[in-house]
């Protein structure tokens, strides 16, 4: 991965029954399929997102600067980013 690009950060969580987990992932597909599974183990009602973040490289300790949120889903919805183009 060159440094100027960027990653895929997803969520999901039932906040109801205070469940849930994240990742990120360097291809925007594989960013989908995880957030698909994640939210198929989770309750109805569940919700999920997927964003577009960058390294903070000035930042003390590991973190990311957040970007545009490419999609936001429910569960039972099919997770689909429809266009990659971060800005």
């Amino acid at each position: 991965m060159k440094p100027d690009q960027g990653l895929y950060s997803w969520e999901a969580s039932d906040k109801r029954r205070q469940r849930g987990s994240c990742g990120v992932a360097t291809d925007p597909r594989r960013a989908e399929e995880l957030l698909q599974e994640a939210l198929d183990r989770l309750a109805p009602g569940a919700r999920g997102s997927v964003q577009f973040v960058q390294v903070d490289h000035v930042a003390s300790h590991p973190s990311y600067v957040g970007g545009r949120v490419l999609a936001r889903v429910r569960h039972g919805d099919r997770v689909v980013i429809p266009a990659v183009a971060p800005r």
